[in-house]
C-alpha cells in the first residue's frame, strides 16, 4: 500500500490508476455527505413536526329542505285516475300532480245539499207556521214544505173551528139554561108561598091536607127542577172551560210542537253546512296540485287505476322554496371527532368540484342514535349541515340549481395535526395493538 506521505504529489499523475485513488485526498463534499444526510433527515423531520394540516371527516349524504316533506295524500279511500308527474320532476306552485276519482265526493256533496236544501225548507214552514207568514214556492223542497204547511193549517184550523163550536154550543146552552134557571126560581118562589098559605088554611080549618100536600109535592118537584138546572148549568160550564183549555192547550201544542222542531233542525243545519265545506273540500281534492314548489320526491305505487288507501300518500313533494341544508351520515366512528359548529366542505356529486367549486357550512347537528342503512356494514349517525349565505356553485348552466336530494360528499374540518403525527399513529396504533394480550 502506497502511502501519500512518501510520493510526490507531482508524480501521483504518473502512477496506476489504483495507486492514484489510494494516494490523492477525499474530497471534501464526499467526507461531507453523511453529515448531510443525517443534517436532512434531520430537518424533514423538524418540518414534518411545525407543519400542519387539517383533519377532515368524510361523510356521504344528499341534499334536503329545512322544511319536512309535503305528502299530497286523500282523505278517503279512492281511485288514482291521472298521474302527471314523476320522481325527480321539477314542479310550480299551483301545478296538477295528480287526480283521483271524483265519484265518491260528488255524490256525498250532492247527498249532502240535497238534505241542506230539504232542511232550509222544513225551517222555512216551521218559521211561516210560527210567524202566521206565507212559503214562496222556489223549489221542489220549498214546494213539497208549502204543501205541508196548508195541510197542516187546514188541519189546526179544522180543529180549531170544532173547538171554538163546542164552546159556542156550550155558552148557548148556558145562556139558555140561566134563562130557564129565572124561570125555575121565580116558579119555586110562587109554590113555596103556595104552600105557605095552605098551611095557614089548614090551620085555621079553612083548607084541606090534601091541599096542603098536593102544594108540598109541587114545592119539591120544583127544587128538583131547579137542583137539575144548577147541575145542568154546572156541567155546561165546566164542558165550556174544557173546551177553551183544550183550545188552548192546541194553539200552545201547535206552538211548541214547532218551536221543539225548529230547533232540531237549525243545529241540524248548520252540522250540514259544515259536512258540505268538507264535502267541497274533497272534492277539490280530488284534483291534487301542488301546493308550493318543490322537486317531486316519490309517487304512489301501483300507477293509474290502482286503489289509493285513506291517508296513503299519493305524492311527496320536497319544497324548494325553503332553505337547502344537507343530511350526511357519520360513521360511528367518525361521530365522536365533530362537534356542532365545525365548517364543512361540500362536493356536490352532479356538479364536479374540480369545475364548480365547492359549497361551504356548519355543522348543526349530530344524532345520538345511530342506524344501519341497506348493504351498509357499519352503523352511522345522522347529521345536518347548514350552507353559508353566500355558498354558491360556479359556471353553472343556466337551467341548472340544487334540488333537494343530490348526493354529495362532505369534509368535515375537526382542526389541525402535525405531518409527523399522521405518519406515527398508524405506526404506533398497530404497535399498540400487537403489543396487547388479546
Amino acid at each position: 500500500m502506497i502511502r501519500l506521505g512518501s510520493i510526490d504529489r507531482a508524480a501521483i499523475a504518473f502512477q496506476d490508476d489504483l495507486d492514484r485513488v489510494q494516494v490523492e485526498p477525499v474530497p471534501i463534499l464526499l467526507r461531507l455527505w453523511p453529515f448531510l444526510a443525517a443534517a436532512l433527515l434531520a430537518g424533514l423531520v423538524g418540518l414534518a413536526a411545525l407543519l400542519r394540516v387539517d383533519v377532515v371527516v368524510s361523510a356521504p349524504g344528499q341534499l334536503a329542505a329545512a322544511e319536512p316533506p309535503l305528502m299530497l295524500r286523500p282523505a278517503a279511500s279512492t281511485r288514482l285516475d291521472a298521474l302527471l308527474v314523476r320522481p325527480g320532476d321539477v314542479v310550480v306552485a299551483g301545478q296538477l300532480l295528480a287526480r283521483l276519482d271524483p265519484t265518491q265526493p260528488e255524490a256525498d256533496l250532492a247527498a249532502l245539499e240535497a238534505e241542506r236544501d230539504a232542511l232550509s225548507a222544513r225551517i222555512a214552514r216551521l218559521t211561516a207556521e210560527l210567524d202566521g207568514g206565507t212559503l214562496l214556492e222556489t223549489g221542489p223542497a220549498l214546494a213539497a214544505e208549502a204543501d205541508v204547511l196548508a195541510e197542516r193549517r187546514l188541519e189546526s184550523r179544522t180543529k180549531a173551528e170544532a173547538l171554538q163550536a163546542e164552546i159556542a154550543s156550550a155558552e148557548a146552552l148556558i145562556a139558555a139554561e140561566t134563562r130557564d134557571g129565572t124561570g125555575l126560581r121565580e116558579q119555586l118562589s110562587i109554590l113555596r108561598e103556595v104552600e105557605t098559605m095552605r098551611n095557614t088554611l089548614a090551620e085555621r080549618q079553612s083548607g084541606s091536607q090534601l091541599a096542603v100536600l098536593d102544594a108540598r109535592l109541587m114545592r119539591l118537584r120544583a127544587e128538583a127542577d131547579q137542583r137539575a138546572h144548577e147541575s145542568r148549568l154546572a156541567e155546561l160550564r165546566d164542558r165550556r172551560e174544557r173546551a177553551i183549555a183544550e183550545h188552548r192547550m192546541f194553539l200552545t201544542s201547535l206552538k211548541r210542537t214547532a218551536s221543539e222542531q225548529l230547533a232540531e233542525a237549525q243545529p241540524r243545519l248548520q252540522v250540514v253546512e259544515e259536512q258540505i265545506a268538507k264535502a267541497r273540500a274533497l272534492r277539490e281534492m280530488a284534483d291534487l296540485v301542488a301546493p308550493r314548489p318543490g322537486v317531486v320526491l316519490r309517487v304512489a305505487e301501483g300507477g293509474v287505476g290502482s286503489l289509493i288507501p285513506a291517508g296513503n300518500p299519493v305524492v311527496v313533494l320536497v319544497p324548494t322554496d325553503v332553505p337547502i341544508l344537507a343530511e350526511i351520515g357519520l360513521r360511528s366512528t367518525d361521530a365522536g371527532r365533530v362537534v356542532a359548529g365545525d365548517p364543512v366542505s361540500i362536493k356536490i356529486d352532479a356538479f364536479p368540484w374540480r369545475e364548480h367549486g365547492q359549497l361551504t357550512g356548519t355543522l348543526t347537528e349530530v344524532g345520538h342514535a345511530s342506524y344501519r342503512s341497506q348493504g351498509a356494514s357499519e352503523a352511522q349517525h345522522p347529521a345536518h349541515v347548514a350552507l353559508d349565505p353566500g355558498a354558491v356553485l360556479n359556471n353553472l348552466p343556466p337551467s341548472a340549481t340544487l334540488l333537494p336530494g343530490m348526493t354529495l360528499s362532505a369534509e368535515i374540518h375537526t382542526g389541525t395535526r402535525s405531518v409527523l403525527s399522521t405518519f406515527f399513529e398508524p405506526i404506533l396504533r398497530g404497535l399498540a395493538e400487537a403489543l396487547r394480550d388479546p
